[in-house]
Parts: C-alpha cells; structure tokens; sequence
C-alpha cells in the first residue's frame, strides 16, 4: 500500500466527503468538528475553495495509490486581511480502514510546510481533551498547548466535553 499526500484537485471534494462518511458510520469519529457526514453545501464550498486556490485556505488529500480512494483529508483556513491574517486554523481526519499507519503524521508535516511556504506564522489547532491520538500527534508536531476552553463542544449524548488549544509558530 503506497499513500501519497497531495494537494486537493477539482472533484476530490465528494471523495473527501466519502472518507469522512466512512469514519462516521465507524464510531471513531472523536473529532470536534461534526458528528454528521457532509451536507451538499459544504460539499460544495469545499469543491469551491480547492477551485478559487486562495492562499488563506489549503485542502490536503492523503490517497491509497492503488485503489485511488482518499484516505485521509487536512485543511487549514484563516483570514484573508486583518490583525490576524499571520495565522490559520487546521484540522484533519483519516480513513477508519488507514489509521495508526502515521498517515495524519504525514498530512499534518505537509500543511505545516505548505502554511510556511505560504508566509504564515502561526498554526492553531482545538482538540477535544479525550481525543489523545490527536493530541499525541500535535504535540508530537511541535505544537504547544496554549489553554483549555471549558464546555467548547456538545457532544451527542447532550454532554458539553472541553477543547485544547495549541498552537505552532512557523
């Protein structure tokens, strides 16, 4: 099995919504982003953004070679002007079928160089505090825990869970 990262083209945005489908539906979804697979709409602002290749907003793609199926997706967005246009915000997901193979490891190390090739100065990302792959990975990156925000997500049994924030200057 060969996996390759690269950057998202036309079309990847319904095989990226695919892979995340996939992970829902196998429980192992401890992200704090969503619990649902993606609607058309942001299945759309994706394709748009990978289309528009704006330099504030990155879509990475993790791909089995061989079966040419997207494995793993990263991102990071941040503002286009203003007192924090330094800085972006990223997340990620693998494949249930692919993980603890180091493929986030790999899409992780390439948005930290695709935001440096870009100019920025500074990576931030919110975990959730159960979530210790992530964190483990992050941390692993160089990233620094920066603080704690109390009741940040509600998760699906109407319980509030708290994030971390870290935070890599590039």
């Amino acid at each position: 099995m060969e996996i390759v990262i690269k950057k998202a083209c036309k079309g990847d945005s319904k095989r990226i919504a695919n892979c995340f489908k996939e992970l829902i539906k196998s429980g192992k979804n401890i992200s704090m982003a969503s619990n649902m697979p993606f609607k058309r709409e942001k299945i759309i602002l994706i394709e748009k953004e990978i289309r528009e290749d704006k330099r504030n907003i990155c879509h990475l793609i993790a791909e089995d070679i061989s079966t040419k199926k997207v494995v793993g997706y990263c991102n990071f967005k941040g503002p286009e002007t203003g007192r924090t246009k330094h800085r972006v915000d990223c997340g990620w997901f693998v494949h249930p079928n692919y993980m603890q193979r180091g493929i986030a490891t790999k899409m992780l190390s390439a948005l930290i160089d695709e935001a440096k090739r870009r100019g920025y100065k500074r990576m931030e990302a919110e975990i959730a505090v159960t979530n210790a792959p992530s964190i483990k990975l992050i941390e692993k990156r160089g990233f620094i825990k920066e603080g704690l925000k109390r009741s940040s997500i509600l998760l699906d049994d109407g319980k509030f869970e708290d994030t971390f924030i870290f935070a890599l200057l590039i």
